[in-house]
């Protein structure tokens, strides 16, 4: 086939980089990096729910006050051990920066608001 149906049937080439690229993305990685992009998002959760109980405990009055104040403090815990879990995974996961972890979780980052 020759002419511009040609030209656009084309299959491009594989460049050498991005094969590698593919072939280092082996099975463990990217099972490292979904469990790193899911421990984020939990954090991300968790962090949410420590605002909630935040707000919750400032607006208490009277008996809910003490409650309130130990749900806040429960939502912290929750969110220091998921920003620990995803901390370790991040050390783990940490070469995978190159193949396009970091862009992931900036896209959930800026897709999510703030923490």
């Amino acid at each position: 086939m020759n002419g511009p149906r040609a030209q656009a049937c084309r299959i491009p080439e594989m460049n050498d980089s991005a094969m590698r690229l593919t072939l280092h993305l082996t099975w463990r990685s990217r099972t490292v990096a979904d469990a790193a992009l899911a421990a984020y998002s939990e954090w991300r959760s968790e962090c949410a729910a420590v605002r909630v109980s935040y707000r919750r405990w400032v607006g208490a009055r009277g008996e809910e006050e003490p409650s309130a104040f130990s749900d806040y403090r429960s939502a912290l815990d929750r969110e220091e051990r998921a920003a620990k879990h995803f901390a370790r995974l991040m050390r783990r996961a940490g070469h995978l920066a190159e193949t396009g972890i970091a862009l992931q979780l900036a896209r959930i980052q800026a897709g999510d608001g703030s923490c």
